[in-house]
């Protein structure tokens, strides 16, 4: 009895194995990845092998991402962000470690939707491999870190196909050198990959080297054999079924263990058992096989051994919202955000409601009448009910209402179209959608196109809205835009902080400089660091940093060469900071002891690798300064006017060339994942450069009317006069963050009505630290922020931009200064 019940065990652990099949995948399409056997949390990583054919797209873009908390279920990403023609491996792992569910056999990217979707992101850290290429089997390399900050431990691990990656060397010291032997085969294609040690994959991801084919060397005599993947990975046989290929190795996939339990079985004649657990996980395979389709590898061009091209722009790093209860903080995960506008209804008691303004008071603020709308805004506003603990996440309707159905426009957001009848089907057809959800737009202001990213930041902020992680109220916009003091407004509505002393002697110089302090327009996180050690902020600080760098530039450091050759003394000479606590030593009477500040460090570095960075992109395309590179973004350098580049253009361009651009997210909603766009630095370049080019008589891009620039500032401050709610039951920001920005109803009071005074700065008011928030709590708040800006500039006067400057503003003065901000730290975008 005891040995049959080892042979049940036995059979139902080999029956359980961690396994997972990807369906076939299209560029900027659906992917899919299906698992079973997993010990939740599961996560993957798609690693490309080459690059895509367009050479005006990164090159590749690596996938890393968290997939949930079920032992069994699937994943899928709406558009897949590889080309047509890139190859890649997808590594899947658990609880028990990286990889524990084994790589794929090479997948391939087929000919799909398209759209240009092929954008790179945010990556933890990255390293470089010495030497590069040509690697053989018994060959050792060397692998260096690249931008790695704080103190958690990272791995490295060769990954190959079809096997079990293997791991290289776990590392403490950011600056430590991990030395590797291959002792894979000859003809073996690995690729390296790095990850720092946490909970979240997706958070942690150190990007991978190129992939390389082993060759032979002159000594061999280290090679091993690999071991397998859990399961086969290889495409389905043309005849179909699910068995082996019937080869005389298939006895040797089994482990030392499962042979014996079988031997044992077979030697007790347990066949009725035997036959029962047989019967019993052929039907639980039958039903997978029945809500799943069959995986399959879409067969390749290139095999193993064909060449791969070289490089590697960056990794897409996406981010996973975690479920909610009650369709909004529970383990279910978030309703389905719709994917066609034809299947939300104009009103739904339960959720949300399209219609006209609410009304307002017929004077006093910024505040429109009664029914009245921003010219440059056609269409009504998309409002939340009254009532917060009424929202909830958007669902598909499967109604067959009649009403009116509601269609995106990316100026203004939904509106409920007139008799059932779109206002121009033609603007409505051409523009691919950025995201499945609603009916995408190619509205028009001023005859400027609305495309891809631009219009993105709005959807995505809409989208993440809409899912009831982070609520709205219309009620306080209408109170808050009524006591707007609007001579205070007009003051400070086009204050961007821009406004610098210095005498340039060209266009390209005036440029450079105010493109260094976009690029480095960051540091929110490490404000109360900042204002310990210097006395000012974060941007303050950089300006300050720019401005030395405009007067040292007779040694070079405006230019590419200079930026791609800045060092960390440079940085710290410049910034003037001293990355030290130093005070005397408690027993020995006038030494004084240096205590090393890990957050001045962060930041030090973080503006070394930056300017780093750039330089080294500028010196890839042949620029001797960002200026010079400015000139030719925004179309100016051809001295060509017949035609003007778009806005848009202009943001893609700094989005695909440079990581400190790269503002997205991609944030899971039920079980799909949408790219939250924020693009701060690259909007805010946009309108700074344009107001510099105009002052100089040249022609600005044309540019449609901008959302707004979204840092701390602006969604700390909507929190604490009332525009975001956080939900009392949310599980993704929890008590801590609430309490940071919930206040009494007098405090509040009190903050409104400090609006209808004029304002004066008060820079000796004390800095309070805010919560530290996660990437994808910041991006929340963020994106949403971007959405209730909207919802005020289409019920007022101004724009969103000027609220913008407004916001921003104002938070520095007076009783605002003191209030608490959220921080992130160890980010480049604001």
């Amino acid at each position: 009895m005891v040995l049959s019940l080892l042979v049940l065990l036995s059979l139902f652990s080999l029956s359980h194995s961690f396994s997972f099949n990807v369906t076939q995948v299209k560029e900027c399409d659906t992917f899919e990845i299906q698992w079973s056997g997993a010990n939740p949390p599961a996560n993957f990583v798609a690693i490309p092998n080459g690059n895509p054919p367009d050479e005006s797209n990164p090159d590749r873009v690596l996938v890393a991402q968290d997939v949930g908390n079920d032992a069994d279920g699937s994943f899928r990403y709406t558009t897949w962000p590889m080309a047509e023609g890139v190859n890649f491996t997808v590594t899947m792992g658990d609880a028990d470690g990286f990889g524990t569910g084994g790589t794929s056999d090479i997948l391939f990217t087929g000919e799909g939707a398209g759209g240009h979707c092929f954008q790179s992101g945010y990556i933890a850290f990255s390293f470089y491999a010495q030497p590069e290429t040509g690697w053989d089997s018994c060959q050792s390399i060397s692998l260096h870190t690249i931008n790695k900050t704080g103190d958690t431990p990272f791995d490295y691990y060769a990954i190959s196909p079809n096997s079990k990656p293997v791991l290289i060397d776990r590392l403490t010291d950011n600056n430590a050198v991990a030395n590797y032997e291959f002792t894979q085969p000859v003809g073996t294609q690995v690729v390296i990959f790095a990850a720092s040690e946490g909970n979240s994959l997706q958070y942690s991801s150190g990007g991978s080297s190129q992939i390389q084919t082993l060759g032979e060397g002159s000594d061999t005599s280290c090679v091993k054999q690999l071991e397998a993947s859990p399961t086969d990975r290889s495409a389905p046989s043309s005849t179909g079924g699910s068995g082996g290929s019937g080869s005389d190795n298939d006895s040797d996939d089994l482990s030392a263990g499962a042979k014996a339990g079988a031997a044992v079985g077979s030697i007790i004649g347990a066949a009725a058992l035997i036959a029962a657990i047989v019967a019993f996980v052929l039907l639980k395979k039958k039903k997978n096989e029945d809500r799943h389709e069959h995986a399959q590898k879409v067969k390749h061009g290139g095999g193993y051994g064909g060449d791969v091209d070289e490089g590697l722009d960056g990794s897409y790093t996406p981010y996973i919202m975690t479920g909610a209860q009650n369709h909004r903080h529970s383990d279910s995960r978030y309703s389905s955000v719709p994917t066609d506008a034809n299947q939300l209804t104009a009103s739904d008691d339960n959720h949300h409601t399209y219609g006209g303004i609410p009304p307002s008071p017929s004077s006093g603020g910024l505040l429109l009448g009664a029914g009245a709308t921003n010219a440059s805004h056609s269409q009504s506003h998309h409002s939340n009910t009254a009532d917060s603990k009424s929202r909830h996440a958007y669902h598909v309707s499967n109604s067959t209402n009649t009403k009116e159905q509601p269609t995106y426009h990316v100026d203004a957001g939904p509106y409920v179209a007139n008799n059932g009848h779109n206002d121009d089907e033609e603007a409505l057809q051409d523009v691919p959608p950025a995201y499945n959800f609603g009916q995408h737009g190619n509205a028009r202001e001023g005859g400027v196109s609305m495309t891809l990213k631009i219009d993105g930041v709005r959807e995505s902020a809409q989208a993440v809205v809409r899912s009831g992680v982070v609520n709205i109220s219309d009620e306080v916009i209408s109170t808050l835009l009524a006591n707007i003091n609007p001579s205070t407004f007009t003051k400070l509505s086009t204050e961007h902080g821009y406004k610098l002393p210095l005498k340039f002697e060209s266009v390209e110089e005036e440029l450079t400089i105010i493109g260094l302090l976009t690029v480095l327009n960051f540091g929110s996180g490490y404000r109360s660091m900042l204002h310990q050690h210097t006395g000012l902020g974060a941007f303050d600080n950089v300006k300050r940093f720019v401005l030395a760098l405009f007067l040292s530039k007779d040694s070079g450091h405006l230019s590419a060469d200079g930026l791609a050759g800045f060092t960390l003394e440079n940085t710290i000479d410049m910034v003037n900071l001293n990355p030290f606590h130093e005070h005397p030593h408690p027993t020995l009477p006038g030494v004084v002891v240096g205590e090393r500040d890990q957050h001045a460090f962060e930041y030090l570095n973080l503006i070394t690798t930056t300017l780093n960075d750039v330089g080294r992109t500028l010196q890839a395309l042949r620029k001797q300064s960002f200026g010079a590179y400015l000139l030719d973004v925004f179309g100016v350098a051809s001295g060509d006017t017949s035609t003007s580049t778009e806005a848009d253009s202009v943001v893609t361009e700094l989005v695909n060339r440079f990581e400190c651009f790269r503002d997205e997210y991609v944030v899971k909603l039920d079980t799909e994942a949408i790219t939250v766009r924020l693009y701060k630095k690259a909007l805010l370049l946009v309108e700074v450069v344009n107001s510099a080019l105009k002052k100089h008589s040249l022609a600005p891009v044309k540019t449609p009317p901008l959302p707004i620039f979204s840092d701390n500032v602006i969604p700390s401050m909507l929190l604490h006069w009332g525009v975001l709610e956080i939900p009392d039951d949310s599980e993704v920001f929890g008590k801590e963050v609430r309490d940071a920005f919930t206040h009494t109803a007098s405090e509040h009071e009190a903050m409104v009505d400090l609006l209808r005074e004029e304002q004066k700065k008060d820079l000796l008011a004390e800095v309070v630290a805010g919560p530290t928030l996660s990437p994808l709590q910041a991006c929340l708040l963020r994106s949403s922020a971007i959405e209730a800006i909207r919802r005020m500039s289409v019920r007022s006067t101004a724009s969103e931009v000027e609220y913008d400057a407004f916001v921003w503003s104002i938070s520095k003065q007076q009783h605002y200064r003191s209030l608490v901000r959220f921080s992130e730290v160890e980010t480049l975008y604001y």
